[in-house]
């Protein structure tokens, strides 16, 4: 498929789903039930990978002190600009070349793993688990290929509360 036919046909998958909405539910559900939420307004750090028009963003920015928008498309990029979120720097890059300052308490990659191969995935789950801080999360939201969902997307985190914990080995066997 072109790059064009993808974004017309993802274009369209966005303008007819709910799921946005579902995962920043899940998203918030998954934050409010830390121990330590109400210190995550006064110091916590939040990264959206792949934020694209910054539909995830503007609300994980409303429990934090602070938070990262890396967004490689420069249009998707200025329409989270245009959102004006006081507590977000959007940084215009791959994620394969951002170095952030300082670790986070929470990064959301949220379909964007699509888009590197097999080896630079699993190096760029390395790299995002080595910028959480000891008590921080990961959340990476893909699509299944698999079961009865077929399409709809899945968490390799605790969002559905099935799995607490996830390992780097876990996470490489289901990327």
């Amino acid at each position: 498929m072109e790059m064009a036919e993808f974004q017309m046909a993802f274009g369209h998958f966005l303008r007819s789903t709910n799921e946005k909405e579902v995962i920043s539910k899940k998203l918030l559900d998954l934050i409010r039930r830390r121990s330590d939420v109400s210190s995550l307004q006064t110091s916590g750090r939040f990264l959206d990978v792949g934020a694209a028009s910054g539909s995830l963003t503007e609300p994980l920015a409303r429990f934090f002190y602070e938070g990262i928008a890396l967004e490689i498309n420069p249009d998707a990029a200025k329409e989270i600009q245009a959102r004006d979120l006081k507590n977000v720097s959007v940084v215009a890059s791959a994620i394969q070349a951002f170095e952030p300052k300082n670790q986070f308490d929470l990064i959301l990659a949220s379909h964007v793993l699509y888009y590197l191969d097999a080896e630079e995935r699993s190096r760029q789950v390395d790299r995002m688990l080595s910028w959480l801080k000891p008590s921080g999360r990961l959340v990476l939201v893909l699509n299944s290929s698999s079961g009865p969902a077929g399409s709809l997307p899945h968490f390799i985190e605790a969002l559905d509360g099935q799995q607490t914990t996830v390992s780097v080995e876990n996470i490489r066997g289901s990327l």
